[in-house]
């Protein structure tokens, strides 16, 4: 997937999926993040770098 930043317009974007983000390199902004799954019962649940749940 090629990615551009919102900000800057630039193309230097870098995929961390240690951190599960992809950001500008350039001006730092996040583009796309997969943050903890809140189940509802005081869990959260860490789902790998591209899950999509719905």
């Amino acid at each position: 997937m090629k990615y551009k930043c919102v900000d800057c317009h630039s193309t230097e974007v870098v995929e961390d999926r240690h951190r599960r983000e992809v950001y500008c390199s350039k001006c730092g902004r996040v583009l796309s993040s997969a943050p903890p799954y809140y189940d509802g019962n005081g869990e959260y649940i860490d789902y790998p770098y591209g899950i999509i749940l719905g």
